[in-house]
């Protein structure tokens, strides 16, 4: 298993060639809507997936 190491001046010169300040890496801009979450496509799907994974365990551990 290889251990990357941060070379503080290299994270430095990232941070100056893409314009930010030093640690700021993502902006937030406002609230985050849940329940907008909660009823996108993508995240139903997931959770569809999850839930049938989940039934599928249940079952097999009931059967054994």
């Amino acid at each position: 298993m290889s251990v990357m190491t941060c070379d503080p001046c290299m994270a430095s010169r990232a941070f100056e060639q893409a314009g930010r300040a030093l640690g700021q890496v993502f902006s937030r801009k406002g609230d985050i809507d849940i329940e907008k979450i909660k009823q996108s496509k993508y995240f139903r799907a997931l959770l569809q997936k999850y839930n049938i994974k989940l039934s599928n365990k249940l079952v097999c551990n009931i059967n054994q």
